[in-house]
């Protein structure tokens, strides 16, 4: 039975430009069904019934608009099956069913999916060994501003029409026309539609992720991946076309480096370093997936926490050589691409010219309005971006957690713990799926002098906390007493205050060393490992010197990922110098 894959994409994410570049790549079939469906003279012929003065360059906006849902159904499902059908004629490998997994009907303000699984799987005891079966689904996603710039063009979904419809009916609600609005109840509510605008694009993206998870049950599919259009074309291409490749979540710093920036206003180099480990990853058979894909929480502040100007900072830099390594994202025809620093200005419908003018300067009580505004949209989209990456966690065949203590840190960050977490509760529940942890030497140097530092909990009192079980379990000593005493002085105090213990006083002493160096160990890999440091079988820790010696050793991790490499114990040699005595004890 031939196999193909399914891509599915919200309105506005760059589906066109996607199937453009993979029709581009060698031995690659993709078909798409909604360009498939605006062709079809049977969808011609329904839109003119429904819409006699509809134009010849009709969309896919003008068919759900016009047409009632079932309509749309049954045009889906004849074109879904055409491009099936020219999929099985192809000779070339890799075949690709492109589509919009949600649609939305402006005239109603209603989404709705038209989507057939009877019709993406062969049915039955009838279906024939040539037929073509799904072996895989991909969500591709893009930045909400980049879908809403893509969607103001005249025509589409948010264009400058559509905000006078919205200024017409909120006007005839109070028996008054737009040119009696006053300045700044034209600019409030021109604000109040691009949040709906903008809180909707992210609605749709999100249930757009939620069917196509829900249609790979329906058919299933175990294999589920959502791709951020600002990612390598290559990275995708090897998931589609490689089920022997592992996928792995990049976990990196984000905060850190956006915050130097704002110092600075330059990135830092560890910038480079993370956006050229898709392709490094790729060198290796690993399908890298980047949280930065996505980057869309970046509200300026004016002050004060939850405090937001309205403008957006810098967006996390695309990658490099994009011309040799081509990226899945096309920027939209003009704006303000990939940055969109103005994106929430609310600016000024002239009803007029019926245009949308531009503004950068506003007094209260709008700026009240655009803080407010700006601060909901921000919670919307924290919500993404926990779900999503903690999708890519579970979807994910494993987790590498790059340099997690950069800038200074002394713990993982929030969401980098949290992703850490889940895989570690994947894995207690019987998941196979590993974990590494990369670290630069000069980092955890800079923890462990100031965990030695720490006044509530200081890294001697850390360590021999450890040491108290091990001596109770291992050594059967009890006596609080000797214990203290032990781990204070390295020997046993005189007056036999020992336990009934196998072991003679001597031979204790001898032994304390080795659970002092054992105690350190579990001490380090705990922190290198976000506190689970237990998960030992599906995890592993690597301590480099540099970026470069990280490449080096690029082959060793990617060995682990695949299963070839059992867990590295290196790094256990490396920190003995680390935590030397002078370091940890009073």
């Amino acid at each position: 039975m031939g196999d193909y894959v399914i891509l599915f994409s919200p309105v506005g994410s760059g589906l066109s430009a996607a199937v453009d570049n993979l029709q581009c790549q060698p031995d690659c079939a993709v078909q798409d069904i909604e360009e498939t469906l605006k062709r079809a003279h049977q969808t011609k012929d329904k839109l003119r019934t429904a819409y006699p003065q509809i134009r010849d360059d009709f969309t896919m906006e003008d068919i759900i608009y016009y047409l009632p849902r079932p309509e749309v159904v049954k045009l889906w499902r004849s074109s879904a099956k055409q491009c099936l059908s020219d999929l099985q004629a192809s000779s070339a490998s890799l075949k690709v069913l492109a589509g919009h997994m949600v649609y939305y009907s402006g005239r109603r303000n209603t989404f709705y999916s038209a989507v057939d699984s009877k019709v993406l799987k062969p049915q039955g005891s009838s279906a024939q060994t040539d037929q073509l079966a799904p072996s895989a689904i991909a969500v591709l996603i893009d930045d909400v501003y980049d879908m809403f710039a893509r969607l103001r063009p005249s025509g589409q979904l948010f264009c400058d029409n559509r905000i006078a419809d919205f200024l017409k009916m909120t006007c005839g609600e109070h028996d008054i026309s737009i040119p009696e609005l006053s300045k700044t109840e034209n600019l409030t509510l021109v604000l109040s539609w691009k949040l709906n605008s903008l809180t909707r694009l992210l609605a749709w993206r999100s249930l757009e992720i939620v069917m196509a998870a829900h249609l790979a049950i329906q058919l299933g599919i175990d294999r589920l991946m959502v791709f951020a259009a600002k990612q390598r074309l290559s990275a995708m291409r090897e998931w589609f076309a490689n089920t022997n490749s592992p996928s792995v979540y990049v976990s990196h710093p984000i905060s850190g480096p956006r915050k130097e920036q704002k110092r600075t206003r330059c990135w830092p180099d560890v910038i480079d370093e993370i956006n050229a480990l898709q392709l490094l990853l790729l060198k290796h058979s690993l399908v890298g997936i980047m949280p930065t894909g996505i980057d869309e929480y970046r509200f300026a502040g004016s002050g004060g926490i939850l405090q937001y100007s309205g403008r957006l900072s810098q967006r996390w830099p695309l990658p490099q050589d994009t011309a040799r390594e081509p990226v899945i994202y096309q920027p939209p025809q003009g704006g303000q691409a990939p940055h969109y620093c103005e994106t929430l200005y609310p600016g000024f419908y002239n009803s007029t010219k019926r245009c949308l003018e531009s503004r950068k300067r506003f007094k209260e009580p709008v700026l009240t309005s655009l803080r407010n505004a700006t601060s909901v949209l921000a919670g919307r989209i924290t919500e993404q971006v926990s779900s999503r990456d903690h999708l890519f966690v579970a979807h994910c065949d494993g987790l590498l957690v790059y340099r997690p203590f950069y800038g200074g840190k002394t713990n993982f960050s929030g969401g980098v713990q949290a992703e850490v977490d889940h895989w570690a509760s994947l894995v207690a529940s019987g998941v196979r799926k590993r974990c590494a942890f990369v670290h630069l030497r000069s980092e955890i140097e800079n923890l462990l002098a100031s965990a030695s530092k720490d006044p509530t909990v200081p890294l001697s009192a850390a360590i021999r906390e450890r040491i108290w079980p091990m001596l109770r379990e291992k050594e059967g000593i009890t006596n609080k007493r000797a214990m203290e005493c032990l781990i204070k002085t390295g020997e046993l105090p005189a007056g036999g205050v020992l336990d009934k213990t196998p072991r003679t006083a001597g031979e204790i002493e001898k032994r304390y060393p080795k659970l002092e160096r054992e105690a350190k160990v579990s001490y380090l890999r705990d922190r290198l490992t976000g506190d689970h440091g237990d998960v030992v079988a599906e995890s592993s820790i690597w301590i480099v010197d540099s970026y470069e010696k990280f490449r080096g050793i690029l082959s060793k991790v990617a060995q682990f990922f695949q299963g070839q490499q059992d867990v590295d114990k290196a790094w256990k040699r490396d920190i003995e110098n680390m935590l030397d005595d002078g370091l940890w004890k009073d």
